[in-house]
């Protein structure tokens, strides 16, 4: 009797699985949720995450003068390099310095005051935000300012 009833429990336990692990019907048919035109939701997040630009900061240093650094500052999306400009300070990827939506970042601190630009993504393409800091500035923060806007 309890052969019979630990058989019955594989049993069970076996269809339950088979029948779980399967986005198919005994068909072959999807019976995963589709949007109106017919894509899968994991078709539609894949699509997504294709559009996603490669965004990074180049630097390139323009000064000979190790007390004095300065550093041609460009972006690159989907590998079109756009120039922005020439800073003080040894420049450096920084993360987490744009917030939630910053693809890049990057930014250089010397004798006291630094600059800083961050990529996020808008509707025309990318937006780099330029900011700065001072040690005896009065407020907060890196004063954050739209700087350029740019198709992907």
């Amino acid at each position: 009797m309890k052969t019979f009833n630990f058989s019955c429990l594989i049993l069970v336990c076996s269809i339950t699985l088979g029948s779980c692990g399967s986005d198919k019907n005994q068909e072959g048919v999807s019976t995963e949720p589709k949007e109106k035109d017919g894509a899968t939701k994991e078709s539609i997040t894949e699509s997504k995450a294709e559009e996603k630009p490669d965004v990074k900061f180049l630097f390139k240093s323009t000064s000979d003068d190790e007390m004095s650094p300065a550093y041609d500052v460009s972006i690159s999306i989907n590998g079109k390099t756009t120039f922005l400009a020439n800073i003080v300070g040894n420049v450096e990827e920084i993360e987490d310095i744009g917030g939630k939506n910053s693809i890049a970042s990057c930014g250089a601190f010397w004798a006291g005051a630094g600059d800083y630009f961050y990529a996020a993504p808008s509707e025309k393409g990318i937006t780099v935000y330029k900011g700065w800091m001072d040690e005896g500035q009065e407020t907060p923060g890196y004063h954050w300012e739209v700087f350029k806007e740019l198709s992907k």
